[in-house]
């Protein structure tokens, strides 16, 4: 599912991990593409993969009141939106990503290497953590409509995995839209930004709006 780990160390405060060479080209997520089936078949080995000893993911998403935030700090950025509606979707994300499956909590097309069998490899494991098995397909439902596909077809497609089997869909994917979209915007107006944040941003907003419909803004 993900090249071997051939050693690692601890060197300062760095963990250093040297991993096998795959050979392989990264993953297309457009509409039509044959990888997306490798893609949900190395998904669904993923989601039967727990990961006890790693740190809750519920432990790095505490920032459930970045609307509130953004209101006070760059009114601007969410003018016209119904922060109060948002912040409240997105404070139940705490107990919502709570589990005991690994995730990989960074899923995009460039994370999927495709082998010359037409096997897809997670790569790029920089952000693990344990929480529920839903998370990673979620992040890819973005990355989709990224490369192409309307939402409500990445959402289709991400809920046919099976780790959205014994979720509700609606109030799950409610809830991670107005986190991802507070958190990624907050970190695109920060002082030091990082890169790539500004796109984040507007994608998650785009997501957003389409989950809560004309209720997501006030000025509509």
């Amino acid at each position: 599912m993900a090249p071997a780990v051939l050693f690692h160390a601890d060197v300062d405060d760095w963990l250093l991990v040297g991993f096998e060479h795959l050979r392989g080209r990264t993953a297309s997520l457009a509409p039509g593409s044959p990888d997306l089936r490798a893609v949900a078949a190395v998904m669904a080995r993923l989601s039967t993969i727990t990961a006890p000893d790693l740190r809750p993911l519920r432990e790095r998403w505490t920032l459930t009141n970045a609307w509130n935030n953004l209101a006070e700090t760059n009114p601007e950025v969410v003018e016209g939106w119904d922060v109060h509606r948002l912040a409240d979707h997105a404070a139940l994300i705490t107990e919502l990503v709570d589990g005991s499956c690994l995730l990989h909590t960074d899923m995009h097309g460039d994370q999927f290497l495709i082998d010359g069998t037409g096997a897809a490899h997670v790569i790029d494991w920089a952000l693990p953590a344990r929480g529920a098995a839903w998370v990673d397909g979620a992040f890819l439902v973005l990355r989709l409509i990224e490369a192409g596909h309307l939402p409500e077809d990445a959402e289709r497609w991400a809920q046919r995995l099976p780790s959205f089997s014994d979720v509700d869909a609606e109030t799950t994917m409610n809830a991670f839209s107005a986190f991802i979209a507070g958190l990624w915007t907050t970190w695109a107006v920060s002082g030091k930004p990082p890169a790539g944040a500004a796109h984040r941003a507007r994608l998650a907003m785009n997501y957003a709006t389409y989950r809560f419909g004309e209720g997501a803004s006030q000025a509509r």
